[in-house]
């Protein structure tokens, strides 16, 4: 019962290594053995996803971040934290959307229409503790197809998300200040 942690510990170190000898190839490969390993707990396997997604996303591969995720939550369709993982995939296609230099083209518009989908599908877990974050990132992206498009009906849909976000997130940090 111990060989799973124990090959996720050892796997985990090798890939810390390997980013620190500025190897990500090889430290995605040692995440990927801990997400393929048989008898890992899930726990494990969504960790060493999210490590490796993070490090594809800091090489500024945010689609590349976001398929990985997708083939993942494809692979696992009872995964615990849908929501959560949802919510990445998202981001990464948003961010992706907003490093691109033409935002008027079809593989741009592409980009943030995609990140709404995952955005859309993690609001559809109604019991999830991510709501909030998930209509603020979906503002996000009515945001940016209103910004270039011009099209009106998104800064209301935008409008509605953001106003969904602020009753679903809890207050910040400012707000915590202000209560003491």
């Amino acid at each position: 019962t111990k060989a799973p942690f124990l090959l996720a510990q050892t796997l985990n170190l090798e890939a810390e290594v390997y980013k620190k000898i500025n190897q990500p190839t090889l430290a995605t490969q040692a995440y990927e053995g801990i997400i393929s390993a048989e008898g890992m707990p899930p726990e494990q396997k969504r960790l060493a996803l999210l490590k490796e997604v993070e490090l594809t996303a800091s090489q500024s591969a945010f689609t590349n971040a976001a398929a990985r995720v997708a083939v993942y939550l494809a692979a696992n369709p009872k995964e615990p934290a849908a929501d959560l993982l949802n919510i990445k995939a998202g981001e990464y296609f948003l961010e992706a959307y907003r490093q691109q230099p033409n935002k008027l083209t079809a593989p741009a518009t592409n980009l943030v229409v995609e990140a709404r989908k995952y955005f859309d599908t993690a609001l559809a877990i109604t019991n999830s503790a991510f709501l909030g974050k998930a209509w603020l990132d979906r503002g996000w992206t009515l945001w940016e197809e209103h910004l270039a498009t011009a099209n009106p009906q998104r800064l209301v849909e935008g409008q509605a998300a953001f106003q969904a976000a602020a009753e679903k997130l809890p207050p910040g940090e400012e707000d915590r200040k202000s209560t003491r």
